[in-house]
């Protein structure tokens, strides 16, 4: 779960390929963690952009 957690974290559709090669679980796992990042990415860039400029 760990591995699929990281992988969809440090990268994008090919990090998440190879978590489902690695499992199910570890695919999943890295499918929601790629959202969750997006999501929060969304939330977080114009609060940065604010304080930046």
């Amino acid at each position: 779960m760990a591995k699929g957690a990281g992988f969809g974290a440090a990268s994008h559709g090919a990090g998440t390929a190879r978590s489902y090669e690695l499992g199910q679980q570890e695919g999943v796992v890295a499918s929601l963690v790629m959202m969750l990042s997006g999501v929060v990415m969304v939330l977080v860039a114009p609060l940065v952009a604010r304080v930046m400029f």
